[in-house]
């Protein structure tokens, strides 16, 4: 008989320890500490005690020795697997919501509590017998016959709510733009969600196999185990040619000492001091290259402002960083962001007080330069700012201005609470250099909301323009009938009538085609009028453009949503502007049935029609037509035949539930 299960879960175990002793030892190593790399070992160490629990388990002689195994062994370390992994997955993935992993932590610890309460755990009311499975290479191992327990109800709740924050981390780091984590960290869930529905199967009796989790988690940790290989090799190698520069600056300084004879002593501290102020170079250097990946990688000003003050508060030991946006117009409320040592992160704030009034920032303000004081419980806030100053017992503050076109665009706040502490040069430096990253960020947004802002004014002009051209001729043409209307209608009355007629289209016309193009420079306009007043509009320009008379029927009246309004608008524009161009039509007809269900929209004209076999669909923008109605829903018709005109129907129902599930 082959023992391949031990053998096999035991490489498990030995793999499972080398790679916690080797991540546990590269996290506490690293300055500030390396949290994903640490989570990642304890994650390891907690795999490799459930593995030795789960081989407990399949091996046991007696019904109260499984119970015994599965309770206390399997139970406990169950509980160590399950936390560690979330917060692994939390700090992998930069989605931390501490709250919630710390609820979702105690959920679970409870768990294990009613488990080893319980006279058989939580998942089974009752262990019947053992019995003995031969698996396909002859080996035996030990499963149980049990019952289900209703109160394993609360297991499944908390790896379905696990589950959902897993697939939330992967799709925030999908949208964060690393999509090699992103596709790695689905692999690790497809893992984890196969291994759980089998070994439930397995629990259930439904399959006669053992544990496959712990192989799952194996999988998992080489994973993983490579991909934090790889990122700590890219660092290493950045990190190594730094050390190769200061190793050459080092040996320069060196080989200085050993040429002086000064005072051997005095040299051996300097050079320590001299290694040490170059260690730390290597460490801000590290900082800054990860501050610019968060400015060229974040699309979020603000969001990427707060990660900043986040490294910032770390880097410096400060007791809080904020980061103050002034507002670009006089009157607006200024902004800031930041994080606190204690509390976290500090999301989007409007700032009540004036920055005019308070020491410090004025000084900032006006000279655009950057500030250290040591003074700040000697300086006179106002008793809100004093209070909060006293609260977080701040020591020392720094100001550090961002520069946006040789103008003052905000500043950045770095404080400590320590008694004695105070900002070196070294680290105003350091900060100036952050100050001029931000301050690139904030330049580039402003120059593409200046793009957008552009863009607008030059559609705005477009429609000026179309205003101008479309509505002048009709006008200009209604001004001569007017003209003239008198001596004509005394002449001849009937001629007078019908110029008279003839006079009232080209007004409506041309109100129509006003109407429309200002509807298309105020969108707001365009989305608060109902579909009957736009297609009236429409129907009237097309009337006044060409001179042919649009019949429109109007069945129903319901609220429709804003997306299919404005699509049937767009399709009507479409269809009045083909029928201009190609159709030739003296008549055209429009109906809109409006339901509560579904709305229809027909339009039909008497021109020239066309063979829709044999006409490409790049032209006479009937592509147009049938990407507008795919983008609402609708069903899109058109029939037509040379010489006999062409019908054009819209469709579009309202979907229910059951056809969107």
């Amino acid at each position: 008989m082959m023992n391949v299960i031990p053998v096999a879960l035991g490489i498990a175990v030995g793999i499972n320890l080398f790679a916690g002793l080797i991540f546990l030892i590269i996290g506490l190593s690293r300055r500030p500490r390396d949290w994903t790399n640490m989570t990642f070992a304890l994650l390891s160490f907690s795999i490799a005690a459930n593995t030795i629990s789960v081989l407990a388990i399949h091996t046991a002689r007696s019904v109260d020795e499984y119970v015994t195994a599965f309770k206390f062994g399997f139970g406990l370390t169950s509980l160590m697997v399950i936390i560690t992994l979330m917060w692994f997955m939390a700090f992998y993935s930069g989605v931390k919501p501490r709250r919630f992993l710390l609820g979702m932590s105690l959920w679970f610890t409870f768990i294990i509590v009613l488990h080893i309460i319980f006279p058989f755990g939580i998942l089974f009311d009752r262990i019947n017998a053992l019995r003995t499975i031969i698996l396909p290479w002859g080996e035996q191992v030990i499963i149980h016959q049990a019952t289900p327990h209703p109160w394993r109800i609360l297991v499944d709740l908390f790896l379905l709510t696990m589950f959902g924050f897993f697939f939330y981390a992967t799709y925030h780091k999908y949208r964060e733009g690393d999509r090699r984590q992103a596709l790695l960290l689905g692999l690790v869930i497809f893992l984890l969600f196969i291994a759980n529905i089998h070994d439930t199967l397995v629990d259930t009796g439904i399959v006669n196999f053992i544990y496959i989790m712990e192989f799952a988690f194996l999988g998992i940790v080489i994973m993983m185990s490579i991909d934090l290989s790889r990122g700590i090799l890219h660092t290493e190698t950045e990190l190594k040619n730094y050390q190769q520069h200061l190793e050459a600056l080092v040996d320069e300084r060196t080989a200085e000492i050993k040429r002086s004879s000064e005072n051997l002593a005095g040299e051996i501290v300097e050079r320590k001091q001299v290694e040490a102020d170059l260690h730390q170079r290597v460490v801000e250097l590290a900082i800054l290259h990860q501050i610019s990946q968060v400015v060229t990688t974040t699309s979020d000003l603000l969001s990427a402002l707060q990660r900043i003050s986040e490294i910032i508060t770390e880097l410096f030991g400060a007791r809080y960083t904020r980061v103050v946006i002034l507002a670009p117009v006089v009157g607006e409320q200024d902004i800031l962001v930041g994080f606190d040592r204690e509390s976290g992160s500090i999301g989007q704030t409007h700032i009540d007080v004036s920055l005019d009034d308070m020491p410090l920032t004025r000084q900032v303000l006006d000279r655009g330069e950057s500030l250290v004081s040591s003074d700040v419980q000697f300086l006179s806030w106002s008793p809100s700012v004093s209070g909060f100053l006293l609260k977080h017992l701040v020591q020392c503050i720094m100001l550090v201005p961002f520069r946006v076109l040789g103008e003052v665009a905000g500043f950045l706040v770095i404080t400590t609470d320590q008694a004695g502490r105070t900002f070196t040069k070294d680290e105003l430096g350091l900060a100036e250099t952050v100050a001029g990253d931000v301050s690139n960020a904030m330049e580039s947004t402003r120059l593409q909301e200046q793009e957008r802002e552009a863009a607008a004014t030059e559609e705005r002009s477009r429609l000026a323009r179309d205003l101008h051209d479309a509505v002048t001729q009709t006008i200009y043409s209604a001004s001569l009938i007017a003209e003239m209307l008198p001596r004509v209608w005394e002449r001849n009355p009937e001629e007078g009538k019908r110029s008279l007629i003839k006079l009232r289209q080209l007004v409506r016309g041309a109100l129509g085609e006003m109407r429309t193009l200002l509807f298309e420079l105020r969108p707001d306009a365009l989305a608060t009028a109902d579909l009957e007043t736009l297609l009236g509009q429409l129907g009237n320009a097309f009337t006044g453009r060409t001179r042919v008379p649009v019949d429109m029927t109007v069945e129903g009246d319901c609220v429709i949503p804003e997306n299919v309004k404005l699509g049937l608008y767009r399709i009507t524009q479409e269809v009045f502007n083909n029928i201009a161009k190609h159709s030739g039509a003296n008549r055209v007809y429009t109906t809109l049935q409006v339901g509560e269900e579904r709305v229809i929209l027909a339009i039909r004209d008497n021109g020239m029609g066309f063979d829709p076999e044999t006409t490409s669909a790049d032209r006479m923008g009937l592509k147009i037509l049938h990407e507008r109605a795919e983008e609402i829903g609708a069903r899109l018709e058109i029939e037509s035949k040379p010489g006999e005109g062409t019908f054009i129907k819209v469709e579009w129902r309202k979907m229910t539930e059951d056809q969107g599930l």
